[in-house]
């Protein structure tokens, strides 16, 4: 029989050691883990920068230069903090810091920090995409992805093959028939099936690359080719955003709350709802397929604009399938210049489009990066009238 202080020490031990684990599985989990580590984080280091204004500006004359000298190296210290929390945390938190950094008002050290997230969002590994697209689209589309072995990689001879296929025809036929010829071949070599429903091309993958075109914080974009040989650009949504939602968004507003209490006259509770709806949008990949089409639609009588074709029949809320559109970014002058595209042409296109979307339309892209918007020469039997060559 242990003694009561035994038994103490046993219970005492093992809730410590329990947890120790929790807390390491809420921190690694690639799920999010239920935010408990997330949210200790979040906390604590907006009390620090409270607490850093609170003391740094604390008995100084308002709009004296002392003041001002003080305050400006607190914004820089708390923006610091503010995008290693964002990095840490990652997701809806990168996010947040994306979203900040771009409000009206934000003091300068903040956007210009927090400006780096744009940038920083580190890529999913190659098993959870499988498991997402698995978890969408069915374990066929990822079990007949050509070619995989038990461990992911490609076997060496089917490896070789596949190369062989798309390599040996590409100086006699176009891209389309080597896609044609890699699906055909994967249709032989494992026997590929004919879909999981009507519409966008065929129903599976037959390649996939693993490594992403592009990783941002709430997803990253993978190139694949389709069993009908169509190679589209697959969008992934990153594991556990969805559970993540409610618990990161609480945390934030009681962050705001906070600061507001501290700081009266400084009250950026507006953030979150404002967030909350936005992100709501962004998470749910058919409405971002849906709007995509409502776009083309409403610049359909302009041929110099173009938007991708959205495959139904492989696109859910967390995953979205389109027509892989190559082009140069709008913003690569000399790129432009050596495709041959006259660079004040594809400025006109594109500030034509949004006067046509503020003035008419009322339907905005709403995130006009250069990574979104490519431009390339068209046939000229698409243009009106001729033209001079097409974007």
């Amino acid at each position: 029989m242990l003694s009561s202080a035994a038994r103490g020490r046993a219970i005492a031990a093992a809730s410590t050691a329990l947890t120790g684990g929790f807390l390491y599985w809420d921190a690694t989990d690639e799920r999010g883990g239920v935010g408990v580590t997330r949210a200790v984080a979040a906390t604590s280091t907006a009390a620090l920068i409270v607490m850093d204004y609170k003391l740094t500006l604390r008995g100084l004359p308002k709009d004296s230069k002392q003041f001002v000298d003080a305050r400006d190296g607190v914004h820089e210290r708390a923006a610091a903090r503010l995008l290693t929390l964002c990095e840490r945390n990652g997701g809806l938190y990168t996010k947040a810091g994306q979203f900040i950094s771009t409000a009206s008002g934000m003091p300068t050290p903040y956007q210009r920090q927090l400006s780096k997230l744009q940038d920083s969002a580190r890529p999913l590994d190659w098993e959870s995409v499988r498991e997402v697209v698995a978890e969408e689209l069915g374990r066929r589309a990822v079990e007949d992805m050509v070619p995989l072995n038990g461990d992911g990689m490609p076997p060496e001879e089917e490896a070789v093959e596949v190369a062989a296929a798309v390599s040996a025809p590409a100086e006699k036929s176009g891209a389309r028939d080597v896609l044609q010829r890699l699906a055909m071949l994967a249709s032989t070599t494992v026997g590929g099936l004919s879909g999981f429903g009507g519409g966008g091309g065929g129903g599976v993958f037959v390649s996939f690359d693993r490594e992403p075109i592009a990783a941002a914080s709430l997803a990253q974009v993978h190139r694949a080719v389709t069993a009908a040989g169509d190679e589209v650009a697959v969008k992934v949504q990153r594991p556990g955003l969805r559970r993540q939602f409610d618990v990161d968004l609480a945390t934030m507003r009681f962050i705001t709350n906070a600061v507001k209490l501290a700081f009266p006259a400084f009250d950026f509770s507006f953030l979150v709802p404002e967030f909350r709806h936005r992100l709501a949008r962004e998470l749910d990949f058919v409405w971002e397929g849906r709007s995509c089409e409502r776009t083309g639609r409403a610049l359909a009588d302009d041929p110099r604009m173009v938007t991708p074709k959205v495959y139904w029949s492989l696109t859910t809320p967390r995953v979205l399938t389109m027509e892989y559109v190559r082009g140069v970014k709008v913003d690569d002058g000399p790129g432009l210049r050596a495709a041959g595209i006259d660079p004040t042409a594809a400025a006109e296109a594109l500030a034509d489009t949004f006067a046509r979307m503020l003035a008419c339309h009322g339907f905005v892209h709403g995130d006009p990066h250069p990574g979104n918007m490519l431009v390339r020469r068209q046939p000229k039997k698409r243009l009106r009238g001729g033209g001079r060559g097409g974007l």
